[in-house]
């Protein structure tokens, strides 16, 4: 998934056909709605991603457009971007401003929420195995389904 130079440090969530920033190098930027990428609609952005994008399901296209948009080769290679070389803007409902260069290497930039990557413990003489994909977050979510 890391590859040397590609990865600007910001991930996004895409809810309810919006974009929101999931994890980013600032905490004050999190959960912050995306409008545009350098002067172009969100909707844009993400219907230029889905053209150039081969998929079987919904889950899958929406997880190759998130991924795509913390991509500086995939998001500068978008025709609606062939314009906009030096630089990458996004900008949130808010009007926050993230401005990355894309000649500058993120690989050591510190992501926040920070993760716990320990896929398992020992808890009680008993041998516990964290499934990734499950996250402390959704667990209030999880407890109103079970309630019901």
């Amino acid at each position: 998934y890391k590859q040397d130079n590609v990865w600007f440090p910001i991930r996004f969530k895409i809810i309810n056909n919006n974009v929101f920033i999931d994890q980013c190098y600032d905490e004050k930027l999190l959960r912050k709605k995306i409008k545009k990428i350098n002067g172009v609609a969100i909707n844009k952005v993400i219907m230029d991603i889905s053209d150039c994008i081969s998929y079987g399901t919904k889950g899958w296209l929406l997880s190759k457009i998130e991924r795509a948009l913390s991509n500086k080769n995939e998001l500068l290679s978008l025709p609606c971007m062939r314009n906009n070389r030096d630089q990458v803007l996004f900008e949130t409902e808010d009007n926050k401003k993230i401005l990355f260069d894309i000649n500058k290497i993120y690989d050591n930039e510190v992501i926040y929420p920070l993760k716990n990557e320990e896929q398992y413990n020992i808890f009680d003489n008993i041998f516990v195995f964290k499934y990734p994909s499950c996250k402390k977050e959704f667990a209030p979510d999880i407890n109103k389904i079970n309630q019901n």
